[in-house]
């Protein structure tokens, strides 16, 4: 083979191996943005349910839970940091039992 043929043939080869790194890294890229995306529309629509039960006024501690409980797998609440936890909502209640806070678990603070 003449040497212009081998270096043509080695630079197909180094081309097409970086295009498929492309395509791997794009594949992974679409898979961790869909299961964000999922894990969001979750906690969003946890805490659209919410909405209708926290809005009453007095509403209890327990009303609360039992509804943020509703449409989740994992609807045991753990305590952490003042925070109750169900699925991926926090809740923090004051001494009275009142909602003053709801925390998605991806938030920062």
């Amino acid at each position: 083979m003449k040497k212009s043929t081998l270096a043509l043939s080695a630079a197909l080869v180094v081309t097409n191996a970086a295009w498929l790194y492309t395509f791997i890294d794009a594949g992974v890229s679409y898979s961790y943005l869909a299961d964000s995306y999922h894990h969001a529309k979750a906690t969003a629509t946890q805490a659209i349910a919410l909405l209708p039960v926290v809005a009453k006024p007095g509403v209890s501690r327990a009303s609360v839970l039992a509804a943020a409980k509703q449409g989740q797998q994992a609807s045991e609440a753990f305590e952490k940091d003042g925070m109750t936890w169900i699925g991926d909502i926090g809740l923090r209640f004051d001494s009275e039992g009142t909602l003053v806070e709801a925390r998605p678990a991806t938030d920062p603070l």
